[in-house]
């Protein structure tokens, strides 16, 4: 026997309960009872810590899940000052019958991993060697290794449940920053999915945009350069050691510290901060955000030719070839870089373990792209087609670690995914696709999901 439940209007209740419902085709809705109600009409429940009410909570702590019949998605979100509830996709035929549970407490986002993973029987060791072999066809894995933070909890195969939304678009949760104190520390890092679908879901696997890594053409070369022929017409910075950088220096100089300097954008740091403009600051979402090392490892390689890396007539090996190609041992750890150690580090604000060289004016530009290394963690390896690991996006992506600068075609080189998940390295100045990254602060709170692609983690 279920109880009686009351019924109330929402054309008399909307303004008592400050609910905004946002739809395509919706009749107006009815509070009551899923359960019990057999009339054919549209109505919601509201139930706070299990039991019936009229209204939605006053204060902001609360996790709230929306439950529809007829495939309805819908969410309920705190505006600051009144809990709203958003009701998707109802459509002119059926009747949308919803309840909005209220529970004590927002679910951290950690929490809820922790959750979805159990529930998805997420291993805690991988079945296979991150670097030396590919990611298993059933290897669903989240493992543990160091990183500048701590220790770093890491996805890595064909994982179900790492699917998320926020600032309007679907990423995959790739890692957990390390479990230190301090800035960076206990962090989410995202990698974009695509526009969120019908229905709330994440089913949408698609680029920000397309984009060359850095395709500048340097103007410092001056008239009373004293470099030869060749270098005075041939200032691009792709055909310079200096083009792999996220930022860099001097394209002609003759030190290292010159030439990888950060004092100009690369292409691919100026569509990023696009992005962070369009999506982040103007949707006020900054505070969500952490700040963490995006590593753009510039250090050279033992058995780089070159061991100034400026170098124009001699092969320049950087450090993530090294450990991807030679030794595969990828690893989480930024090495150090420069004249401060912190050269490859970047940073927004953060200059205790980072450089703090991605912010610009009063803006702080927490974005980057994945590392050469953490695609490696997640299951790809150098050389090797993998479509069973959840970086595959069968085009290519753009990663932020150097690979090496080539006398032959005098062009610098970085890593990517390719098309078939293989990770290896190309041209800067090719034309592939762009997936930012951002990390989300630890104590961030969702507003339901499981984490699966039908039904992803909603920040609240």
């Amino acid at each position: 026997m279920f109880k009686r439940k009351r019924r109330i209007y929402l054309t008399s209740l909307i303004v008592l309960i400050l609910l905004c419902v946002v739809v395509n085709t919706l009749k107006p809705l009815k509070l009551n009872n899923i359960e019990e109600s057999k009339e054919d009409t549209n109505y919601i429940a509201v139930y706070i810590d299990g039991e019936i009410t009229t209204s939605f909570p006053n204060s902001s702590n609360y996790t709230g899940v929306v439950e529809c019949n007829n495939n309805v998605k819908g969410f309920v979100k705190w505006d600051g000052s009144a809990w709203k509830l958003h009701i998707l996709n109802t459509t002119s035929t059926g009747k949308t019958k919803c309840n909005v549970r209220f529970t004590t407490g927002a679910t951290t986002l950690r929490d809820a991993i922790t959750a979805s993973n159990t529930a998805n029987n997420i291993a805690s060791t991988p079945a296979t060697t991150p670097g030396q072999q590919i990611s298993g066809e059933n290897e669903k894995v989240f493992a543990t290794a160091t990183d500048d933070y701590g220790t770093s909890y890491y996805y890595r195969g064909n994982i179900p449940n790492n699917y998320l939304i926020f600032a309007n678009k679907c990423w995959r949760i790739v890692r957990i920053t390390g479990n230190g104190s301090g800035t960076g520390s206990n962090a989410i890092k995202l990698f974009y999915w695509g526009n969120v679908t019908d229905n709330n879901t994440c089913n949408n696997n698609s680029n920000y945009t397309t984009s060359p890594f850095n395709n500048a053409k340097w103007d410092g070369l001056t008239n009373g350069s004293t470099a030869d022929a060749l270098s005075r017409t041939d200032v691009y910075t792709s055909n310079r050691p200096a083009g792999v950088g996220f930022m860099y220096g001097e394209v002609m100089g003759t030190t290292y510290n010159s030439v990888h300097s950060n004092n100009t954008d690369s292409t691919i740091l100026q569509v990023l901060k696009g992005f962070y403009n369009e999506y982040i600051i103007a949707n006020h979402l900054e505070n969500y955000l952490e700040d963490v090392i995006w590593c753009n490892d510039k250090s050279l390689a033992s058995n780089s030719p070159s061991t100034t890396g400026a170098d124009f007539d001699k092969n320049t090996y950087f450090k993530a070839r090294e450990r991807i190609v030679d030794s595969m041992s990828p690893s989480l750890v930024c090495p150090n870089a420069g004249s401060d150690n912190k050269l490859s580090k970047f940073t927004a604000s953060d200059t205790t373990k980072g450089n703090g060289k991605l912010k610009s004016g009063n803006t702080e530009y927490k974005i980057g792209l994945l590392t050469v290394d953490e695609a490696a963690f997640a299951g790809g390896a150098y050389n090797i087609a993998n479509s069973n690991f959840y970086l595959y996006t069968g085009g290519l992506h753009l990663l932020l670690s150097p690979g090496y600068f080539g006398v032959s075609g005098r062009l610098s080189r970085v890593w990517l995914v390719g098309s078939t998940g293989l990770l290896g390295v190309n041209n800067v100045t090719d034309v592939y696709g762009v997936r930012p990254s951002v990390s989300l602060k630890g104590a961030v709170t969702i507003l339901g999901g499981n984490g699966l692609a039908s039904s992803p983690f909603i920040i609240n």
